[in-house]
Formats: structure tokens, sequence, C-alpha cells
């Protein structure tokens, strides 16, 4: 995990195909990282999360990665899930 991420950075949210089709938006905009992993680990369904990309200063981060960034010991948030 990259013990720099930055979670105060501003962080958008793309979905995949079938999140779409399940009535969820394709692309969401966050004014902070850490707001988008928790919306994405904590109001997205589990099943589609696999196909949720998080994007933070031109860097890409797959839904692997978001859940590593959930669970870290840096997350700024106060988690309900996991």
């Amino acid at each position: 995990m990259n013990d720099n991420f930055d979670y105060g950075k501003s962080a958008e949210l793309y979905s995949g195909t079938d999140a779409v089709r399940r009535g969820f938006l394709r692309h969401l905009r966050f004014s902070s990282s850490a707001k988008a992993i928790q919306f994405a680990i904590e109001e997205l369904p589990q099943e589609l999360l696999a196909n949720v990309t998080l994007v933070v200063n031109r860097q890409t981060f797959r839904a692997v990665a978001n859940i590593g960034l959930y669970m870290a010991a840096a997350y700024p948030l106060s988690r309900t899930c996991c």
C-alpha cells in the first residue's frame, strides 16, 4: 500500500456498467479521497465494488486497493464496515 497516500485530496469514483444498470451513478466526485473510499466500501453493493475505480490526482486505484486504503491505519474517518 502507498504509505504516502493523501486522504485529503479530492477524488473521483468511476463505476463499471453493472453499477450503471443497477441505478448507481457512473461517475461521482468527492471533496476528499477518504469520503470517496468510504462511499465505495460502505454504500455500494459488494458485488459492484470489483468494478469501481478511484482516481486521485491522476493516480488510479482499483477496488482491491480501495479496500486496502479503507483498512489502513492512516484512514481518517470512522469505519462502519469490515
